[in-house]
């Protein structure tokens, strides 16, 4: 699910209202990632094992919150990679995915580096074809 918003404060409302984190934690957000997706391990009846189950039943993995003054290839694609990571954890169904930690500094390095990547490709590629990146900001 994706909304976007005209300002950087509708878009930091929105955010705090959906999730448990305090007013600080979304000081200087412009975009955001939350995911729907949790699982838990129950004991199995049958086999005796602990296997993971979808906590909450939706049909998407998240809310991608984005605003228009940070409406850019950056932030599109930083936020995309918790999406993507957050998809990978839904389909296997493991919240752990290598990348979780409390304070969620690995996803957000990754997001980071990948979104550096990106957009560096996206510039070395744009001279090349320009018209495909007309409907995004440069």
């Amino acid at each position: 699910m994706l909304f976007i918003y005209d300002t950087v404060a509708e878009l930091q409302k929105a955010a705090m209202r959906y999730s448990h984190e305090g007013e600080d934690f979304w000081k200087g957000a412009a975009g955001c990632f939350q995911p729907k997706f949790t699982v838990a391990y129950k004991k199995n009846k049958v086999t005796k094992k602990y296997e993971p189950v979808r906590t909450r039943k939706t049909s998407f993995i998240g809310v991608m919150r984005l605003c228009v003054p940070h409406l850019t290839r950056e932030v599109i694609i930083h936020e995309s990679v918790h999406a993507a990571i957050n998809l990978v954890r839904a389909s296997v169904l493991d919240v752990e995915f290598d990348l979780h930690d409390e304070t969620g500094i690995y996803e957000e390095a990754l997001a980071f580096a990948t979104q550096h990547i990106s957009e560096t490709l996206i510039r070395a590629i744009k001279p090349v074809d320009a018209t495909r990146w007309k409907a995004i900001p440069a």
